[in-house]
């Protein structure tokens, strides 16, 4: 998948990035991860990058960091100092990303999160209302991404 310029986002801009399924599950989450990279390297702003799964969140962190973005990861596995350093450094511009599972999508505040990327779709439509809530807000323009991939894209 190639992605082109989208035009001047309003206030708010809600998209939806699929593409045909692979025979093989490895081409599909190569195809996903560097969709996603393509995303956040457009993006100037900071970015909230939700996953479904810890693992899935600590792959996606990794895979990030490796391709040279500043990202940490947040999630029901770390510890609380972990969480609040991951949270403290997103908030005071230290990383470009966060990586999320829903315990984030709910409770979390964030000024200034340029974009929400659901790298994978939630389970329920109550949580894609939470996770694409943490953008554009108090007046602030925002985007929302969902890379969707074959009928089950989770990790």
């Amino acid at each position: 998948m190639s992605l082109s310029e989208s035009p001047t986002a309003s206030e708010h801009e809600i998209r939806f990035l699929a593409w045909q399924e692979k025979h093989r599950r490895s081409d599909q989450l190569t195809e996903k991860m560097d969709t996603l990279e393509q995303l956040l390297s457009a993006e100037s702003g900071q970015s909230l990058v939700f996953a479904r799964t810890k693992r899935g969140a600590d792959r996606i962190g990794k895979s990030l960091v490796r391709s040279g973005f500043s990202a940490a990861v947040i999630h029901g596995d770390r510890s609380q100092s972990q969480r609040n350093k991951a949270l403290n450094g997103f908030q005071e511009g230290h990383y470009q990303v966060l990586v999320a599972t829903d315990i984030a999508s709910r409770g979390l505040h964030v000024d200034d999160v340029a974009h929400v990327i659901n790298y994978d779709v939630p389970k329920m439509a109550e949580d894609f209302v939470h996770r694409v809530g943490r953008t554009g807000r108090a007046g602030s323009p925002g985007q929302a991404s969902t890379l969707v991939a074959g009928p089950n894209s989770s990790n």
